[in-house]
């Protein structure tokens, strides 16, 4: 898969579990002005989705540190 590192399961892992969330903001949303940019979602709906892009960043990002640790070649 390219040059991404993190691997493909830590990525279902954690978006599995919120794909009911994730169809919820998606597709039940409530228009709240005339023009349909504000619209009313879900607060739990959003507050899973906002968590599983937490998780997907940190382990995104100790991926990164441990092969930069890894790649360092032991000098500082």
């Amino acid at each position: 898969m390219g040059d991404y590192s993190i691997s493909a399961r830590v990525v279902f892992d954690i978006l599995n579990p919120v794909a009911p969330a994730v169809e919820n903001l998606a597709c039940h949303q409530e228009q709240c002005d005339m023009d349909g940019v504000m619209v009313k979602v879900s607060r739990r709906a959003l507050d899973e989705v906002l968590e599983a892009i937490n998780k997907l960043a940190i382990a995104a990002a100790q991926d990164t540190l441990s092969g930069a640790v890894v790649g360092t070649g032991g000098t500082t």
